[in-house]
Formats: structure tokens, sequence, C-alpha cells
């Protein structure tokens, strides 16, 4: 029987853990109880006790109850990893759910992110709101957020209503879960943003194979890089470095460091088109008036009434070359770049906001003086985005694919 686990601590949430499993096995449906309490360890509820989970990592209830709060947070959500992906792979649970506030929420979140894409997870609580804190609680996994509304403390009308939403969504996923169906297609992991995606779209539309794109914001690369370290993709048609660009430079697309170096690792063909690699990005707020540093400089242009995306510098643009190059030197099989001569992005051809040849011509000579001889450049004249690219382009993936 499909069962789905819940995980919280019961010392604070046992009613309303309670109430959910009440009404997951109404729906003939099992329950599997994992508890993250940290200072009363043991539980008549419990399938997986606080105990057994911190025992499994060498910790002692006497350890545990003698440290301070944050301590004792920071030493479950470690144990409970592990604890966790045992569990699964145990095949106890085939779907995830926690009820709690901000301690439960992170502990849980910091346990669902170890386990594979396509299982449900989902986190309900008063902290899924407010700036920056999607992040913390989602990071680069598939994990579905609902915001209370109310704090857990017990239940009433308010949080009744809440639950019994979040079960009946749990239960339908594990009930009726997706079947994936296995195709002999090539799969190729692409990345976009908006200023590239005519690019991504010639690309989708003029390939018969897979191609799965990713959003370069920084997080799309995180999960991208993942997914092929996960094995999921023949070939990476990396056609967005602009988190290179924020990693190295700041900017509001920050967040995925490491950048090109999956596909290295992995030996999978690489095909490289430097797309928005020459966009520094920023985020204002409504009414702000303070702008960064050299900011009035820089070629710029709103691409929405809070993302300005202005150009880098020469300067910048030639470092950037040089560390993409180590990067790709870096991959254990083939590497192809594709240069378009009139611009990296939309904004970036020629008579259009960001243009600007001589920071262009700085990041291509850098690439190229710095590629090994082993890495195939072609260079085609246009902008990414424009049809003689996205032919080029394609008609280099099919070589790959006629190979495999």
């Amino acid at each position: 029987m499909k069962t789905i686990a819940l995980i919280s601590s019961l010392d604070t949430k046992e009613e309303e853990i309670l109430y959910a499993k009440q009404l997951i096995e109404k729906k003939g449906l099992f329950t599997f109880l994992i508890d993250l309490s940290t200072r009363r360890l043991e539980n008549i509820h419990a399938d997986l006790s606080a105990k057994e989970i911190l025992e499994a990592a060498g910790i002692w209830e006497n350890q545990i109850l003698k440290m301070e709060k944050a301590d004792c947070i920071s030493v479950m959500e470690k144990a409970a990893e592990s604890a966790v992906q045992k569990a699964y792979a145990d095949g106890r649970f085939q779907g995830i759910l926690c009820i709690g506030g901000g301690q439960n929420a992170r502990m849980a979140a910091e346990a669902m992110k170890q386990l594979p894409f396509g299982l449900p997870k989902m986190i309900v609580s008063p902290l899924i709101s407010g700036k920056r804190t999607i992040e913390q609680f989602v990071g680069a996994k598939d994990i579905i957020l609902k915001h209370s509304m109310v704090d857990f403390s017990g239940l009433n009308s308010i949080s009744r209503e809440v639950i019994y939403q979040c079960v009946q969504a749990m239960a339908g996923m594990v009930i009726h879960p997706y079947r994936r169906v296995d195709t002999n297609k090539t799969k190729i992991g692409m990345t976009m943003l908006g200023v590239t995606t005519r690019f991504a779209d010639g690309i989708v539309k003029g390939m018969e194979e897979e191609v799965v794109c990713f959003h370069a914001n920084g997080t799309g690369g995180r999960c991208y890089e993942e997914m092929i370290r996960q094995g999921v993709f023949d070939i990476s048609l990396d056609a967005n470095l602009h988190e290179v660009t924020c990693e190295m430079l700041g900017g509001f697309c920050e967040g995925a460091p490491g950048r090109l170096e999956a596909a290295g690792q992995a030996g999978i063909p690489i095909l490289c088109v430097p797309g928005a690699v020459d966009v520094l990005d920023y985020y204002f707020e409504e009414g702000e008036t303070a702008r960064p540093d050299r900011f009035e400089e820089r070629k710029h242009v709103f691409h929405n009434a809070n993302i300005c995306h202005t150009k880098a510098f020469p300067e910048e643009m030639h470092m950037l070359g040089a560390e993409v190059a180590k990067r790709l030197n870096r991959a254990k099989g083939p590497v192809t770049v594709v240069l378009p001569d009139d611009g990296f992005c939309e904004a970036g051809r020629k008579g259009q906001e960001l243009c600007d040849p001589e920071a262009d011509q700085a990041f291509a000579e850098a690439l190229k003086s710095e590629l090994d001889k082993g890495v195939r450049v072609l260079e085609v004249e246009g902008n990414i985005n424009d049809k003689a690219c996205i032919d080029l382009c394609i008609q280099e993936v099919q070589k790959w694919i006629e190979k495999r």
C-alpha cells in the first residue's frame, strides 16, 4: 500500500500531525511518522523516533539535552538527512509532507533535499513567505511549498483547512504518480534566459530529440548541473552563461557556482554558446533610487519594472572569456564553442541598447587564446538569436547524435 511520511517535531506539532495522519488513513493510505523533536525524544506515535534518528548518527540523549537550541537543530538536521534517505531507500514511503513552523520546516527541508526528483515532497509553514525565504527550503530541488497563513499551535478552523488541503494534494500525487515513458531519443539539456528565448525556441522546434530547458537565474543552473550529475542528459547545449558572469561579478542571478563543470566531469559532449555572458543585472525595489558603483557608466536597459540589464565592461569580458576557457579545458568529452559576431543577447545586437563590439571582442579573444587546441571554435555571422546561429548549433548537435 502507498505510504505518506509525515515529518515534524511531535513534541510541538503532535496534534497537527495526528490530524493529518487521520486524514491520510481515511484515504486508504498508510502513514510513516518521522519525529524531529530535540527535547522529548520518544513518542508512542512515531514510526521513526527522534532518539533512533540521533543514535543512528552517533548522538545520544544525554548529549542532545545539554545543547543549546540552535545546536540541537543543527545536529538533528544532519542526522535526519541520513535517516530519511535510508527510510526512503528501504521503501518506507512514496511521498513526504512536513507540517511545521520555522524549525520544523528547515530541518525537514534539508532532509527532503536528499531525496530524488519526482518523489512528492511538500512543506506547509508560516515561513513560506517574505523576502529570500524560498531558497532555504527549496534550493535546487522539486519541493512544493504552501504558505499556511497561520502558525501551528493546536488545531482550529483555519489550520484544519490548510492541513486538509495539503493532505489531499499529497494523496493525489502518491495515488496517481507520473509514469515516465522511456524513449530512445537523445536527451539534450539546454540553458536559456528571456534575452535568448528566440535561440532556445529555435533549437526546441528545430530538433526531433528531447530538449529540456533550464532558466539560468541562479537556481536553474544549479538544477541543470545536478541533473547532469545524475546522468539525465546525453548532450549539454549550454547556451546561457549568465550565471558565470553573476558568480564572478555579482548580480541578481547569483547562486549557481561552478557552472560548466558537471558536463565536463561527466564527459558528455558540450556545445557552448555564451548567451548573456555580457549581461550584469541588478534588481531594484519599487521607488528605489540608489544605484551600484559605476552603474551610470554602463549601457543598460530595463528588462521589466525591477530588473535592469547592464553591459559588462571590456576588461570584465576579457576576464570572463579566460574563465570560461579554463572551465571548458577541463572537460573530459568533446567541446565545441559557437561565437556569434553580433551580440550574445537580443539587446546586444547592432543598434540595440547593450551593443558594445569592443566588449564582445574582448570576451571572444580571451576565450580563443586560452582554449586548448582540442576545443573547436565556430564563428557565425549574426546575433545569438538569429537563424544562422540556431541552424549551426542544430547541425553540430546532430553530428553528435549520429555518432551515438
